[in-house]
């Protein structure tokens, strides 16, 4: 892969039996983005007329299955703010559980 940005992974398979699968895999970036993405939607377009052409080509008949899928990739700083909200987290406990050890060592 060359550059930077999504990407877009295509498998067709269509070994004989009564149904075609066209699965096309969109990564490398927030879902939203790569859904309005127009780049990334005429990419989307051109795998499945590629599809299509080859089906006819090679005479298939078969019924095709589309399936679209899109994997949000974590940004750094998507991984900061996780790390963040953790530390957050772990440090407010923490805090809770030294005022329940000054408690029992008050009493």
């Amino acid at each position: 892969m060359s550059g930077e940005g999504p990407w877009i992974t295509v498998m067709l398979n269509y070994d004989s039996g009564d149904e075609v699968r066209l699965k096309i895999n969109v990564e490398g970036a927030k879902e939203v983005e790569m859904r309005t993405n127009p780049k990334l939607q005429d990419a989307i377009k051109e795998a499945k007329d590629r599809a299509e052409r080859r089906f006819r080509r090679d005479r298939v008949t078969a019924k095709m299955q589309i399936t679209v899928s899109y994997h949000e990739t974590e940004t750094s700083m998507d991984t900061a703010d996780l790390e963040q909200a953790h530390q957050d987290r772990d440090s407010g406990g923490e805090s809770k559980m030294s005022e329940v050890g000054d408690r029992e060592t008050d009493l």
